[in-house]
């Protein structure tokens, strides 16, 4: 009896295989939270697409209008549809020449923060999920 091991009771947690499947349950987690994270800028790049889209033709609009207001004004539609489109010629020409780098890193860097954003406040919010509760075993008790 005495040289017999001693098996633990059935019930008992096994370090090893919980640590496994606690580990497989995170990276499952964090590769939904990913993914959770990508859909999610991808519907808002998608929505705020749509709106310059309806912006841009509204604009568009505008400018049409604005070139028959001046052209009705000036008595000749070409030179109302020309003044109507001058400024977009140059603000087009300043852009075009301009240091579009420097708007393209800032764009990028926006995107970057706010993807970097959702990811940690879904991490933290996973983890503060995934905490465990203060349960305590029942053979711990009988001290």
């Amino acid at each position: 009896m005495l040289n017999q091991p001693i098996k633990p009771p059935e019930d008992e947690i096994k370090p090893g295989k919980d640590l496994k499947s606690y580990i497989e349950s995170r990276l499952e987690l964090f590769s939904i939270s990913i993914a959770e994270q990508v859909a999610s800028a991808a519907s808002a790049s998608i929505q705020k697409l749509v709106g310059v889209l309806f912006l841009s033709v509204g604009a568009i609009f505008l400018w049409i209008a604005l070139g028959f207001f001046l052209g009705d004004l000036l008595n000749s539609q070409a030179l109302g549809f020309l003044l109507a489109a001058l400024p977009l010629v140059i603000l087009g020409f300043v852009l075009y020449k301009g240091s579009s780098r420097g708007l393209e890193e800032k764009i990028q860097a926006e995107i970057i923060q706010k993807v970097t954003l959702q990811i940690r406040d879904s991490i933290t919010e996973s983890e503060e999920e995934a905490k465990p509760s203060a349960k305590v075993h029942p053979k711990q008790n009988q001290l």
